[in-house]
């Protein structure tokens, strides 16, 4: 696919006792486009919706980074403004503007979530209420949930933008998959910003 590129460590790097795999997404918005905010929005509405609900019904947690709070309580805005009053996933189902979400969450493995997802915001000046936490499919936070706080089962990490340092970045994606057999997803949204794209065009030397 145009615009797309895979790579993977070396076999070196894998552990056989494991049959488990954590995915990266190293994602660029354009120059021209409309910007990481919203490119975030839409990846997440995508994530949400199509690879967090099992085959059984059950289903985990995304955890989306973003360290600053002014950007989290703007992005739950533009975020629930989308899926839930927009209910804009609808329009990427069954082939609609020649996407199709659903296709998505079946080579996954998962169940569409075929309703509006629940998002919370969390940092440490507004508290923590666990059980809220549990009743929400995507929650939005700064370090305050790098560590520690148990807030379900998580299967995706995000990160709005390049993070402070490395080790808190691999912290953040430790938080996912803690269950055995459990694939994590980590998707990275960057700007065209010079520190974000160096950080996209190095990412196999990250990995």
């Amino acid at each position: 696919v145009q615009g797309f590129q895979t790579t993977k460590p070396p076999s070196s790097d894998f552990d056989d006792s494991n049959d488990d795999f954590e995915h990266y997404y190293f994602m660029l918005a354009p120059e021209d486009g409309p910007g990481v905010s919203s490119m975030a929005i839409q990846q997440s509405m995508l994530l949400g919706h199509t690879m967090l609900e099992d085959g059984d019904g059950s289903r985990s947690v995304q955890l989306s980074f973003i360290d600053s709070i002014s950007q989290i309580n703007q992005q739950r805005v533009q975020f629930e403004d989308a899926d839930q009053n927009d209910r804009l996933w609808e329009f990427h189902r069954n082939d609609e503007f020649d996407e199709d979400w659903d296709s998505v969450a079946s080579a996954m493995g998962q169940r569409f979530i075929d309703e509006p997802l629940g998002v919370m915001p969390v940092y440490s000046e507004s508290g923590f209420d666990r059980e809220e936490a549990s009743r929400n499919d995507i929650i939005l936070s700064t370090n305050f949930l790098e560590v520690g706080i148990d807030v379900g089962e998580i299967k995706i990490i995000t990160q709005h933008r390049t993070p402070w340092d490395l080790s808190s970045f691999l912290q953040r994606a430790g938080r996912a998959a803690r269950k055995p057999g459990m694939d994590s997803h980590i998707a990275v949204y960057l700007s065209s910003l010079t520190g974000d794209a160096n950080m996209f065009y190095r990412a196999d030397r990250f990995l």
